[in-house]
């Protein structure tokens, strides 16, 4: 799944922006993209980050129409997560420097991949964090109960890096972000 999943990341990140924006060529290039996740994600399992976007639109309103955006939210967090075992943290790094990110060390691949995901979500004016997603603090009081289906939830049993309740209920309070 490696060879379209880059692929799909490398046009995603050259054209996203102005895909928004309008311009047509860009557009296409999306729409090549979504075809390459597609096919990447049709030979992998789903991990942690769908296993938390899953849990967490169960609780939100419209909880379905916001999959998306909560893939945006978690993915860099769920990153940051599975990059403290090494051999990940190499997977990573190769994809950061495969889309032109600096970091000569895996870490600070993985630390420009992150960011860059997380400039792109400010860019395109997302929610970047789950306070953004409205009625914050009763969402906050059940990170728990979310944490703990994320950990049991069929996707996580394919993430690469064990997940415990404790792991996700950090992961949350990451995403959750700082009060502005």
């Amino acid at each position: 799944a490696d060879p379209p999943a880059q692929k799909a990341a490398e046009l995603v990140l050259q054209h996203l922006v102005a895909a928004q924006a309008g311009d047509g060529f860009a557009r296409e290039q999306i729409l090549y993209a979504q075809t390459l996740a597609g096919i990447a994600f049709s030979n992998v399992r789903a991990g942690l980050t769908h296993a938390l976007v899953r849990q967490t639109a169960a609780v939100l309103a419209g909880g379905r129409a916001q999959r998306g955006a909560l893939n945006v939210v978690f993915l860099p967090h769920v990153i940051r997560f599975n990059a403290e075992d090494s051999r990940i943290r190499a997977r990573y790094a190769r994809l950061a420097r495969a889309l032109g990110l600096r970091g000569r060390a895996d870490t600070l691949a993985v630390q420009a991949l992150t960011d860059e995901i997380e400039a792109l979500c400010a860019t395109l004016k997302l929610a970047c964090t789950l306070r953004q997603f409205g009625n914050a603090q009763e969402l906050e009081g059940r990170f728990p109960a979310i944490a703990a289906r994320a950990a049991e939830d069929f996707c996580t049993q394919a993430n690469p890096r064990a997940v415990s309740k404790e792991d996700a209920l950090e992961i949350l309070r990451a995403a959750f972000g700082k009060a502005e």
